[in-house]
């Protein structure tokens, strides 16, 4: 409990889920709550991503220490905080979870949390209908530099994409809690 602080990362799984919030186990045996707010529901089982907004103690009467309480987001802003736009179009990201922000004619568009980047996922790309608020984890298919668009692929490929090389700029606050990564230890 006591490694856990606003700003930290934990992979958990979803552990119930109304739609308004959500209860997600972590390492430690401990559990943390996400309120939704519109972010889409999620479903039991799912391995998800999350971001540490804040820990707390409930007071219980008569004893020492109270139940720990830890609130959670899956916001993308915070789960992918290092990832930039430069490390999309290098390549070193060939992964990301994003929230459906809108859907088109085409397919959909996809808050990936990456500062001067928006998500595409075109429809025939994707491997189920999705909702607005809706979680989805993409494989990185291109990047337009200049406009920050960002092609995504949310199809069978996804678990497979691995990211980082062995190429010059790569750098620690790329990785994110849940990617895969190519490297040697």
């Amino acid at each position: 409990f006591a490694s856990y602080h606003a700003e930290t990362s934990a992979l958990g799984v979803v552990r119930s889920a109304t739609a308004k919030h959500a209860l997600v186990s972590l390492p430690g045996n401990l559990v943390g709550h996400v309120a939704l707010n519109g972010a889409g529901a999620l479903d039991v089982g799912a391995v998800v991503a999350c971001s540490v907004l804040s820990t707390s103690r409930a007071e219980a009467p008569g004893k020492k220490r109270g139940a720990k309480r830890v609130e959670l987001s899956v916001d993308p802003r915070g789960v992918q905080r290092g990832v930039r736009l430069e490390d999309l179009a290098a390549g070193r990201v060939a992964t990301v979870g994003g929230i459906v922000a809108s859907k088109e004619a085409r397919g959909y568009v996809v808050d990936l949390g990456v500062s001067g980047a928006t998500g595409f996922l075109n429809a025939k790309h994707c491997a189920e209908a999705l909702e607005r608020g809706a979680a989805v984890a993409a494989r990185v298919r291109s990047v337009d530099a200049e406009t920050g668009v960002v092609a995504l692929a949310a199809d069978d490929r996804v678990a497979a994409a691995s990211n980082g090389d062995a190429g010059d700029g790569w750098t620690f606050r790329a990785l994110c809690v849940g990617q895969r990564a190519r490297c040697v230890v």
